[in-house]
């Protein structure tokens, strides 16, 4: 219908972003650069960010296009939770205890709530001074000065459980009933806008895709409670147990699952 009525070469909309349809600003073809220098040369972790709609999402669809597939392994944080506790569970529950994680250093801000009121399109600033003191410490440190450090200086470390409540936690306290997540903007989320769901910065696609994560959280929490059962059963020696004692984070992940 498109193709004919607009008399268009291909179908403009898709579920998903098509970077052959992405125009590069000067800022965009920089980032790109930045990009693939960085993996090509293994430069470590490399953080895009920007205001939401300004093409992030498709950004990195052209550079997964660009990056030879036979060099470079690209994974998706979920993906790769749900693929390890299906072959390697043991590996990924003995992570979640274990402080060898660490924190971005990211130097941009989110606004306070009256001037998000003020300017609801423009949500974050840019943290000069603090860029330039995580500059100063890489210049000492290395790579570890672009990460959080705690009150001692040294880099602040955290078990993977909580790496994967925190986004988790991060949306939850976004969450507009009968809405979707707040996205900190008027714009709609690409996806809810390809999906006719446009919405003045909320966005049901990330509320779908959370329930998702939500379901993993749950399914991994009842892992870790069989695996203390069995043990505590152990340790009693053959008394049956009813139950694990629930981890403090249950009631989170039990208000998740009715959404």
């Amino acid at each position: 219908m498109y193709l004919d009525f607009f008399q268009l070469q291909r179908v403009p909309f898709h579920v998903t972003p098509d970077p052959a349809f992405f125009y590069f600003f000067p800022g965009h073809r920089e980032a790109l650069s930045a990009l693939l220098h960085g993996v090509v040369l293994r430069k470590g972790f490399i953080a895009l960010t920007g205001e939401f709609g300004v093409g992030k999402t498709t950004l990195l669809r052209s550079f997964l296009e660009r990056i030879d597939p036979e060099q470079t392994q690209v994974i998706y944080l979920l993906k790769l939770l749900e693929l390890s506790r299906q072959f390697h569970p043991a590996r990924l529950r003995a992570l979640l205890r274990r402080p060898v994680f660490s924190y971005a250093n990211v130097p941009y801000r989110i606004r306070n709530f009256a001037r998000l009121v003020a300017e609801p399109k423009k949500t974050v600033d840019y943290d000069h001074a603090g860029a330039a003191v995580i500059a100063d410490r890489v210049a000492v440190t290395g790579a570890d000065g672009k990460l959080v450090t705690g009150d001692d200086g040294e880099v602040y470390q955290v078990n993977l459980l909580e790496k994967l409540l925190v986004p988790l936690l991060a949306k939850l306290g976004n969450l507009v009933v009968d809405g979707g997540i707040w996205l900190n903007t008027q714009r709609p989320e690409w996806n809810d806008a390809n999906n006719a769901l446009v919405g003045h910065g909320v966005s049901m696609v990330t509320l779908y895709y959370m329930r998702r994560y939500v379901r993993f959280l749950r399914d991994l929490r009842l892992c870790l409670s069989h695996r203390r059962a069995d043990r505590k059963s152990h340790d009693r020696q053959g008394k049956k147990v009813g139950s694990a004692e629930s981890p403090h984070y249950l009631p989170v992940l039990r208000r998740g699952m009715q959404l």
